[in-house]
């Protein structure tokens, strides 16, 4: 996953790079945007593709997409509300019976890092809010005791001040 501009274009699109032979080969998939970057990408567990961007639109939550071809094609991208962003880097995961996004969850200010979980990419429930104050990026992964972990950044007076690991329960589905 990679943001680039295109030609003389002031605007920032999402892109991926796939691979149909476990990475022995290489292509560049369409633009999906505008006014997106720092995309990040999960299976759902019906095969969809899910796409979800940091918005530059100004609309205060996170820009998603899908796609039913693996990638090839995505439909329109359009604004998630129940995701509210700042305009910060998120992440997603997929996990058993669905899919974990983790940011800070503010519509205007990096604050409020919180785990969600979806089993669709359309409906959501709050799984922890790990800390309240100043938050930055983050990153999900699956630990060996079968939580997920949350890498982010955080802080009193900035969201730059330190990096925390919070393991959060998966729900049971």
């Amino acid at each position: 996953i990679y943001d680039a501009r295109i030609g003389d274009s002031p605007l920032a699109f999402s892109h991926h790079l796939r691979s149909d032979d476990h990475g022995v080969s290489w292509s560049l998939g369409p633009d999906v945007g505008p006014d997106t970057s720092e995309a990040t990408l999960a299976e759902l567990p019906d095969g969809r593709l899910y796409l979800n961007m940091r918005s530059f639109a100004g609309n205060g939550c996170r820009t998603v997409s899908f796609s039913q071809d693996g990638g090839r094609s995505w439909e329109t991208p359009r604004p998630e509300p129940a995701l509210p962003d700042s305009c910060c880097e998120g992440s997603v995961l997929t996990v058993p019976g669905g899919v974990l996004f983790s940011n800070a969850a503010d519509p205007e200010k990096r604050v409020r890092m919180t785990v969600r979980f979806s089993p669709d990419a359309l409906r959501w429930e709050t799984l922890a809010v790990p800390h309240e104050g100043c938050a930055a990026y983050s990153d999900l992964c699956l630990l060996p005791d079968g939580k997920a972990g949350c890498l982010y950044e955080c802080g009193d007076a900035s969201p730059y001040e330190r990096i925390v690991l919070t393991e959060v329960p998966l729900p049971v589905v």
